[in-house]
């Protein structure tokens, strides 16, 4: 959306931001100099993500997968992506390849948590989301066959034969795809002789 030119009405919601920039005055007249609302409300406003008006998107934080067991399901996890528990407490289970602070993810986008809730009910249907997970130390075969042995199974979601992913079920029945093998090709080919 571009910004409003003289003589066009006002964009929709302009008129919510006016408290925004009250509040903006009022810490910056708070805190003189320590902390600079206004500075850090036009640099994010030049980011490249903003939105016109200044006003900045959200950030992808946390993945969030409803289970049975979430213990059992962040061990799988943190086996296969090498990621560790970050955070835990009753029913829920969290995990992720770094500790996200609220500086770094305001910073820029960081990788996604994963997080792993109780839930009373089961899983009905097919997920509508999943995730792709690229081995990077061996072969596409060889990384299904450690993720049988973690635990998961291989499906059939109608992907037929031929294609170049491995379709798998996580131990609560959560789709995923073993996709291309992102290991240096010299690794591929094996020894000479």
């Amino acid at each position: 959306m571009r910004p409003t030119r003289k003589g066009e009405p006002k964009r929709p919601g302009a008129e919510l931001f006016r408290p925004l920039r009250q509040v903006i005055e009022s810490v910056n007249e708070t805190f003189k100099g320590q902390f600079n609302l206004e500075q850090h409300h036009s640099t994010t406003a030049a980011h490249p993500s903003a939105l016109p008006g200044g006003v900045m998107t959200s950030r992808f934080t946390e993945l969030v997968v409803d289970c049975h067991d979430p213990e059992r399901l962040a061990a799988f996890w943190c086996a296969v992506l090498d990621f560790k528990v970050i955070d835990r407490s009753e029913g829920k289970v969290e995990i992720g390849s770094w500790e996200p602070t609220v500086e770094e993810v305001r910073a820029r986008q960081m990788p996604p948590t994963l997080m792993f809730i109780r839930v009373p009910e089961g899983k009905t249907v097919k997920n509508r989301l999943h995730l792709d997970v690229s081995p990077i130390d061996g072969s596409t075969d060889d990384e299904v066959a450690r993720l049988l042995g973690l635990g998961a199974a291989k499906i059939d979601v109608g992907q037929g034969p031929g294609w170049s992913w491995v379709a798998m079920a996580d131990p609560e029945g959560n789709e995923f795809d073993v996709v291309r093998t992102l290991a240096p090709s010299n690794y591929m080919i094996g020894p000479k002789g």
